[in-house]
């Protein structure tokens, strides 16, 4: 089971076929085809093709960064010291929590 999302929305992620062009016509087509020869690679560029900024919006992720995991290990690793190797999972994740949030502010 997914976590909300039917079948039909993983359908319409993936069709790309002819029952795309089928419902709206040969302009998605040309306009793909202008998107893809054009040579501005700003995001500017969006606006002269409106079905592919609505899908560039639609679909579009945040580019995932290592940066904050590898700081939590950091925290982690100065909270986990010999000295402190006694401490419960739980003691340790509210300690690892109260730092992690501490650095963000």
């Amino acid at each position: 089971m997914r976590c909300g999302r039917s079948d039909d929305t993983d359908d319409e992620l993936f069709s790309f076929t002819s029952t795309t062009s089928s419902h709206r016509g040969n302009g998605i087509d040309q306009e793909l085809e202008l998107y893809l020869s054009d040579e501005s690679k700003q995001l500017d560029s969006l606006d002269k093709f409106p079905h592919v900024k609505e899908l560039f919006l639609r679909f579009n992720i945040g580019i995932p960064s290592s940066a904050l995991v590898e700081r939590l290990f950091s925290a982690g690793g100065q909270i986990l010291t010999p000295r402190s190797s006694g401490l419960s999972d739980d003691h340790y994740e509210m300690m690892l929590l109260l730092k992690s949030n501490k650095a963000l502010k």
